[in-house]
């Protein structure tokens, strides 16, 4: 109902539909009736807390997160009202969010990839609720930010006047886009409202992005059939 354009297309499941008001313009197509498996999160690291909750407060303070291979981080919660949190470096970090996840107020979350010809991909495990206000992604492209919401996950904003470059696969979570910065990557939720002023781009290279807990094609029942002999 906010006004901007949707480049890509719009599918919901069954039982569900579209409705596009205000000034947005859609170039993609829009469909119902998606029978598709939708599985939920499962976090593929160990959710024992390994490191104190971040929590900056002032807009002079900054915490930096080092990255050098591989990295596994989780935290009880994520509360952030000024300053900076920086992820830096090379390789994949896997971060575990027990409960919120709030950026708010004058905080950014920056992804910076070091040096920058480097590879940097960050995969959030969010097991609360979501608040996004500004979330830089200096390695440019979408498939290096993930955000996954678990069965406990109801709730994901993303209420910036920045770009937010990524995806989102948030299946119980109530996805509500009303910033003003444009979107580029990719949603899956269990409804969306894009309120904004923002374009939404989708990246057609996740298109081609595996992720462990999409199966596909799962067998849910057999029968043995005697032998032939």
């Amino acid at each position: 109902t906010g006004s901007g354009i949707l480049y890509g297309d719009i599918v919901a499941g069954i039982g569900g539909g579209v409705n596009i008001s205000g000034n947005y313009t859609n170039l993609g197509a829009v469909g119902d009736g998606a029978d598709v498996d939708i599985s939920d999160v499962i976090v593929p690291m160990s959710t024992a807390l390994t490191d104190p909750p971040v929590k900056i407060a002032s807009a002079k303070s900054s915490q930096t997160i080092l990255v050098n291979g591989e990295k596994d981080m989780a935290v009880s919660y994520v509360r952030m009202t000024g300053g900076t949190l920086t992820v830096q470096g090379s390789g994949r970090l896997r971060l575990y969010v027990e409960g919120d996840m709030s950026i708010s107020g004058s905080a950014s979350m920056i992804i910076s990839n070091s040096p920058p010809s480097a590879d940097l991909e960050i995969e959030i495990y969010a097991n609360g609720d979501v608040l996004l206000n500004s979330f830089v992604n200096e390695t440019g492209y979408a498939k290096n930010i993930g955000i996954f919401g678990t069965d406990m996950c109801t709730d994901v904003k993303y209420t910036g006047n920045s770009v937010f470059t990524g995806y989102m696969y948030t299946p119980h979570a109530s996805y509500e886009f009303s910033g003003q910065g444009d979107f580029n990557g990719a949603v899956v939720a269990n409804t969306i409202d894009v309120t904004g002023t923002g374009d939404f781009h989708y990246d057609e290279s996740l298109g081609n992005l595996m992720l462990p807990f999409l199966l596909g094609y799962r067998i849910i029942s057999w029968e043995e059939l005697p032998a032939p002999f």
